[in-house]
Formats: C-alpha cells, structure tokens, sequence
C-alpha cells in the first residue's frame, strides 16, 4: 500500500530485475536474427552493418531502461503466489486512460507484453529493418573493426531497449502482463538507489497524482488470516490518505470512490 501512501511507482532498471532470464532470451533471438539476416543479405555495406549490430548487442547494459509490471489480472492465483508474501498482500487497480496520460508527462509509456514467438520475432525484425533503413547511406567508421561503436549501432541498441521489456516467455502468457517502460536512457542524476540481496539495485522514481482516487480504482485484499480486520484497515487507510490529500488537493469527487474488496482465491 505504499503506492498509496508514498504516491509513486517504481522503476526498476531493466539489468537488474529479480529475474532476467526474459532479458537474456531476448538477446539471443536477437542475435539469431541478425546472424540469418547476415546470411541473405548480399550488399557488403548492409552486412558489415549487420555484423557491427550483433557486436554491439552488450553495450544495451550501458542503458538505463528503466521499468514497472502491471498485469491484467488483478486477482489470479499465480499472481498472488509469485509476487504477495505468505501473510497476505494487495492488489491495486489503476484507470488506464489516467495512468498513461500521467506517465506520457513522465517519458514512459504503458504497453502490453508479446508471448507469442512470431510477434516477438516480427517486432525485433522491424526494430533491425528500420535501423538499417535509417542508415542505409551512413559511411561506417572503423571497418576493420566491428565492436566499433558508431551512430548506427547506438541507434539500434537505443531502440531495442525499448522493446525489449515486452518480451517474455510464452508459459506466463496467463499472467496478461504489461509494462511501464522508459522512452530513454533514464539518466544518473535521476536515478536513486535500493539495497538488494547482491548488489545496489538502481530504479527511478514515478510521481503520482496526489488526488489518487482519480488514478486508483480498486484495491484487492489478498488471502489473510483475518480477513474481515484486513479488510476494515484497508478502508481506514485510504480513507486516512483521502484525508491527507485532501489538504492540498481540490474536494474529492464522490464519483470517483475506491472499491475495496477481498480476493475470491485460496492460495
């Protein structure tokens, strides 16, 4: 509840989520595209151009992609089992139309996750095409090198950040996840820093609207010893920061109430 509280999301540097495995997958369907792309393709400058692309496919650690999972479903038992520690959780639903308006204002955008391999495999072929097209009369530097970082290659690996965060692995289609991505290269001065159980985990902060009623709709009560308790504070609590906000915030719309309800599943 402290998205309630706190009034931000945070985003999460894609390198350092948790877990990566969709991360690295990506990275080598991306390569087994440029490496059968190589093969048909006849024009030495668009294969030179192709091979510099795959070489430089690592410098995407250099980029700050910084992002936030959403799902769908707001009360499925896979969510609750992966994500809400044993002794219950909460499930927070947001007004689409509102949170993307909000984060458009804070260069990031909402979209839904590809498990499908063919749409996966299309989208990282237009993101290789149009980067080729863009370049296609640049004069490479350094051709006796293909790591050599050039315009083309940043501006390849700067659009696959983008994408990349829409991948994931087919068995979690049911989770209907979606992402809150970055636009750019979320710079240093804007990042802050959290201790993880490893390493210093690098994420960025999301500001909220502080008349959040408008922007969350609904609020999940996970599987909890004491239902009915858990259920009462939670109203009390928004109830306490509907207050709080109301101070500096135009009246409350009554229009506009968060529903609180307590999940259908045992888990």
């Amino acid at each position: 509840m402290s998205i309630i509280r706190d009034t931000e999301i945070t985003a999460t540097s894609i390198q350092y989520l948790a877990d990566t495995r969709d991360y690295y997958l990506t990275l080598d369907i991306v390569r087994d595209i440029l490496s059968e792309m190589l093969i048909r393709e006849e024009n030495s400058d668009v294969q030179f151009r192709i091979q510099r692309f795959r070489a430089n496919i690592n410098n995407i650690k250099r980029i700050n992609t910084c992002i936030c999972s959403l799902s769908e479903e707001g009360d499925h038992l896979s969510q609750w089992q992966s994500y809400s520690p044993p002794q219950g959780g909460y499930s927070i639903g947001f007004d689409r139309n509102i949170l993307e308006e909000l984060l458009n204002l804070q260069g990031y955008v909402l979209k839904a996750c590809l498990y499908d391999s063919e749409e996966q495999r299309a989208l990282i072929t237009q993101a290789i095409t149009d980067a080729l097209i863009a370049f296609h009369s640049y004069n490479e530097p350094e051709k006796g090198w293909f790591e050599y970082q050039s315009e083309s290659s940043d501006y390849f690996v700067n659009n696959l950040s983008r994408i990349i965060p829409l991948i994931k692995h087919s068995p979690f289609a049911e989770e209907k996840e979606w992402r809150i991505i970055s636009e750019e290269d979320v710079s240093i001065e804007r990042l802050s820093f959290k201790e993880g159980p490893f390493m210093l985990i690098p994420f960025h902060r999301i500001m909220l609207r502080k008349d959040f009623w408008k922007l969350i709709r609904k609020v999940v009560i996970g599987n909890t010893p004491q239902p009915e308790l858990a259920f009462m504070a939670a109203q009390k609590f928004i109830h306490r920061q509907e207050i709080e906000a109301s101070r500096i915030m135009v009246a409350k719309n009554d229009d506009k109430n968060i529903s609180v309800v307590k999940s259908l599943l045992k888990f």
